[in-house]
């Protein structure tokens, strides 16, 4: 059963998550959708950078920097009001490694 509320006379829908200015709320308090999400959208923008971030010709240095401006920035973005858990945490870790290994062309397979 859908269940609805009234706030200032409108009738509002009672939901368990929402998007909210490019980030996922729940009513649970937890932020593990808004952690799957930016992950997901660090892998778009690391993708659309894969040219540059692959190729020889340029500085590791370079590289790093155009990693931290694009993709971490997209990874992190309204990381400061999330309550991450350490499996969030492991969560953001592991795929950061994922990226950064592909981009120094390191094998994670050993």
């Amino acid at each position: 059963k859908t269940a609805f509320v009234t706030f200032q006379g409108e009738k509002l829908q009672v939901v368990d998550s929402f998007c909210y200015v490019g980030d996922q709320v729940s009513s649970r308090g937890r932020c593990s959708e808004s952690v799957a999400a930016r992950i997901r959208i660090a892998w778009v923008k690391f993708r659309e950078l894969l040219p540059l971030l692959v190729t020889k010709g340029l500085l590791l240095r370079v590289k790093g920097r155009l990693y931290d401006a694009c993709v971490q920035t997209a990874m992190l973005h309204g990381s400061e009001t999330w309550t991450v858990t350490a499996k969030d945490m492991r969560k953001l870790a592991r795929n950061e490694a994922s990226m950064l290994c592909w981009m120094c062309n390191v094998s994670v397979h050993t």
